[in-house]
């Protein structure tokens, strides 16, 4: 490869040459013969070896390599939920890659908190939301769950005396 840049180049000079000496004379075969040898060094110094110049132009040819294309997503099984303050909720996320470490948060603390492992606890009444986050390749895939919590209901019986 670096042979064929090397003649290249040294083509390139050489046609240079030749052109300014043609110029002076004012041939116009010369210019046209001069012309298609730039052209044909210049497409061997930018185009690569195993590519022709229809492949340069068709759309359709698809550049294959080894690499398998994944395309990241992140799914939580709820995208809300009604708790009872004090219930714990386990929030489960289906992602691709199956590997990936996610990131929980929540909104408002004061209402719902989760752990590392997506585990909800409902604190007090009110709205939070969930969010979990996996990072792949520098960009951010997310998901939310939107959670309300009540206070639980008191049941009050009268006893009779």
């Amino acid at each position: 490869m670096l042979f064929r840049r090397l003649y290249t180049i040294f083509a390139l000079i050489i046609c240079l040459l030749i052109y300014l000496r043609i110029q002076n004379r004012k041939n116009t075969l010369g210019y046209i013969i001069i012309t298609t040898i730039i052209a044909s060094a210049v497409y061997n110094l930018i185009i690569p070896s195993d590519m022709s110049i229809v492949d340069m132009f068709d759309n359709k040819k698809e550049i294959s390599d080894d690499t398998e294309t994944i395309n990241p997503s992140i799914t939580l099984d709820f995208t809300s939920l009604e708790l009872i303050s004090g219930d714990i909720y386990d929030l489960t996320a289906k992602m691709s890659p199956d590997d990936m470490d996610i990131n929980w948060f929540s909104d408002n603390t004061n209402i719902v908190v989760v752990d590392n492992n997506g585990r909800l606890e409902a604190i007090n009444e009110g709205n939070a939301t969930v969010l979990a986050v996996i990072n792949y390749n520098g960009f951010e895939y997310k998901d939310t769950c939107y959670v309300e919590v009540k206070t639980p209901a008191i049941n009050l019986t009268r006893c009779a005396t």
